[in-house]
Order: structure tokens, then C-alpha cells, then sequence
């Protein structure tokens, strides 16, 4: 019985660190732009934008869930390698400025999820970046947020962001499976306390 109980134990730390690992591998990015410091009611624009160098490995960058979007085709324009999808928009980066341009009405917020698929073994060459542009198309200051689809330290594919305003917020998202699995590493876990216990 004591062999069983180790091992019941062992698979569900070895669940729960799995968990944990394809979290970080697999997650998405919640992404909030609150453009009420642009004019409540004011008209413009956000310029959602997906570069490559071209001699990169491909990536795609697909926005999804979108919330606060006036989903009305006529708001959206999407150039070079952008293209209109179920519930969103995937960009990908290849060289050149892939957009998708999004005509608002400020004074609220704007979010949605954002998730790489693709080789991230390239650093620097895909660079998913927002703008916000008048109602005259200038530019807002700069890049609002740039997200860098890399390698990450332990070899993990995932984003590093530079958020370059205070109206725009990342925060990383899992996947529901690995929200699956890790609820099932604890389930594991509870099951083979009560078993050390009994």
C-alpha cells in the first residue's frame, strides 16, 4: 500500500509541474488599451501592428475575444499579411507592416487576447506593436506597447512586453488546459494526502 501512495503522490507533483510548464509554454495575452486620456468621443484610430524582418523564422500573431471593438467591418482595415478571422484578426510576420487599423470612437476601453503560434527561435523579429493615431491619422507619441515573441529564458517560447504608456495593460493569460492539468495535479495531491492519512 505504501508503494501505491508514493506513487499516486509522485504522479501528482510530476501533473502539477507539467502544469506549470505548459502554462508558461502556452500562454496568452490579455491586452487593455484605455484611450480615455485621448478624448471621450473623440474620433481616431488604433493601429495594431505585426513586423518581421522577412528572413525569419514565420510567426503568426492571432487577436481574438476582442471587447469595446465596434465590430462592424467598416471600422476595420487590414493590409499586407493581416487578414479578418472568426472572432478576430491574425497578423503574420512576414517583412513589412502588417495591420490592422481600426477606426474608434475614444473614451473607452479596448481589449483583447493575443497569442503567438510559430518559431521563436529568431530574437527581434516579430514585434507586435499598437499605435494611436488622431482623427487627422498623426501618431499619439509613440508605440504604446510592444510584445516580442522570443525564446524565453529555459528555452520557452513566450512575449516580452514593453509597455510604453500607463493607459495600456499585459497581463499573461494560461490556456485552459493547462488550467485543466493543474487543477488535476491538486486533485492528485489532495487525494493522496487523504490516502497518507487513512
Amino acid at each position: 500500500m505504501t508503494i501505491f501512495k508514493n506513487i499516486v503522490r509522485t504522479l501528482a507533483l510530476l501533473l502539477a509541474l507539467g502544469a506549470a510548464n505548459q502554462a508558461a509554454a502556452g500562454a496568452m495575452y490579455l491586452v487593455s488599451v484605455d484611450t480615455k486620456q485621448y478624448g471621450v468621443g473623440a474620433s481616431g484610430f488604433l493601429d495594431f501592428v505585426f513586423n518581421g524582418q522577412g528572413s525569419g523564422p514565420a510567426v503568426t500573431a492571432t487577436m481574438s475575444n476582442l471587447q469595446g471593438f465596434d465590430m462592424d467591418p467598416e471600422n476595420f482595415d487590414t493590409m499586407n499579411d493581416a487578414s479578418a478571422i472568426a472572432g478576430g484578426f491574425q497578423l503574420l510576420n512576414s517583412a513589412g507592416f502588417n495591420d490592422v487599423y481600426y477606426q474608434a470612437t475614444f473614451g473607452g476601453v479596448f481589449s483583447f487576447m493575443l497569442s503567438f503560434a510559430g518559431d521563436a527561435s529568431a530574437v527581434d523579429l516579430s514585434t507586435f506593436s499598437i499605435f494611436a493615431l488622431d482623427a487627422m491619422e498623426a501618431q499619439i507619441g509613440g508605440a504604446l506597447l510592444e510584445l516580442t515573441y522570443q525564446l524565453l529564458p529555459g528555452g520557452e517560447a513566450g512575449a516580452v512586453a514593453d509597455v510604453q504608456a500607463a493607459n495600456v495593460a499585459v497581463s499573461q493569460v494560461p490556456e485552459p488546459g493547462a488550467l485543466a492539468l493543474a487543477g488535476l495535479g491538486l486533485l492528485m495531491l489532495g487525494v493522496a494526502r487523504r490516502q497518507r492519512r487513512a
